[in-house]
């Protein structure tokens, strides 16, 4: 089924472009009875790069998009029924587990739940994802639930929605005269995918506000496992990076001298990372730079750990990227107005 939709979508490349009337028509009364998306694990929905290539993305919003999205909304949760419908009729006695344990399950049992539905089919299970955002929001004040459903969907984002190498758009951001397609059910998917990618911003943008939150914690060592979550979603994605990036070194101002140098180690450990990487942002190692400089004179940390690294601040100095340089520079002037640092540095 997949590999057929494949070849099909290349052969309808050559068609005329679509008009926003044909597409508000057709997304107005979503009515079929199979799947457009056929439920394989092993294909998230990024992974539908002849799909996603039928459109493109625009420099500038464009507000006659917003009024799709409602429409968008409606045609996923119609697939998203549809396959949950399917999943009953094949899997009878899995789909009474699910119900039992969301209806009368414990926490565990609930939150098992959500997360095996997403696993059989992330790309049809964002309300399920929805409910797990929302469940962090509510359980906050409750330390070692937050601290399980934090790691979960860390775990869940990563591996099963946000891509490796793009970053995700709003429905404004693409370009309804850059679909290459007419045929409607591909016209549908990309719709689909379209509110995926919207509503997966949301909900990734929620948790980060939920992140924040965690983060100011006022037990250490809840802290402490915020922070390591936030460098790790900044080092493995780059979806929503430079606020990711803010919040990480927002901590190397954190009252507590554990987490501060927590914070320093893991800001060690991405700036290794970052000055191998070729095509790393110039703007994105930039800021890093920046707010390090900014947060050393009030972050409780061993001036010792930093002078450790000098080898590499040196290395950056010398990077073809003008902003990049100037921030080192501004970091390494930084460190020899600290105390009992050598006049010879």
């Amino acid at each position: 089924m997949y590999f057929q939709m494949v070849a099909r979508i290349k052969n309808d490349r050559k068609q005329p472009v679509v008009n926003f009337q044909d597409l508000h028509s057709l997304l107005k009364n979503p009515s079929y009875a199979a799947l457009l998306f056929q439920s394989v694990k092993s294909i998230k929905w990024f992974e539908y790069n002849e799909l996603l290539s039928l459109s493109t993305s625009s420099v500038n919003k464009n507000p006659d998009m917003t009024s799709l999205r409602p429409l968008c909304e409606q045609l996923y949760k119609y697939e998203s029924d549809l396959y949950k419908k399917l999943f009953q009729q094949q899997n009878p006695s899995d789909y009474s587990w699910f119900q039992t344990a969301i209806s009368s399950g414990t926490f565990k049992d609930r939150l098992a739940a959500h997360v095996s539905m997403i696993k059989r089919s992330s790309l049809h299970s964002l309300f399920e994802l929805e409910y797990l955002v929302q469940l962090l929001r509510n359980n906050l004040q409750h330390r070692r639930e937050c601290i399980e459903i934090m790691e979960i969907l860390k775990d869940i984002f990563i591996q099963d929605y946000l891509p490796q190498q793009k970053k995700l758009l709003t429905i404004e951001q693409h370009d309804l005269s850059s679909i290459k397609t007419q045929n409607p059910d591909d016209m549908k998917r990309i719709a689909i995918l379209w509110f995926l990618q919207d509503k997966l911003k949301r909900l990734y943008s929620s948790y980060l506000d939920s992140l924040q939150k965690i983060s100011h914690d006022p037990i250490e060592n809840i802290r402490i496992k915020a922070i390591v979550t936030i460098q790790h979603l900044l080092v493995q994605r780059p979806e929503l990076e430079k606020r990711l990036l803010e919040l990480l070194i927002d901590k190397l101002g954190d009252p507590d001298h554990t987490a501060a140098a927590k914070t320093l180690h893991l800001c060690n450990k991405l700036c290794k990372l970052l000055s191998v990487k070729d095509d790393v942002s110039s703007k994105y190692f930039a800021l890093l730079l920046g707010g390090v400089t900014r947060a050393l004179a009030f972050a409780k940390v061993n001036i010792e750990k930093i002078l450790e690294h000098l080898n590499d601040l040196f290395r950056i100095v010398h990077s073809k990227n003008f902003n990049t340089s100037v921030r080192a520079l501004q970091l390494l002037f930084k460190i020899s107005e600290q105390k009992y640092v050598d006049c010879r540095i």
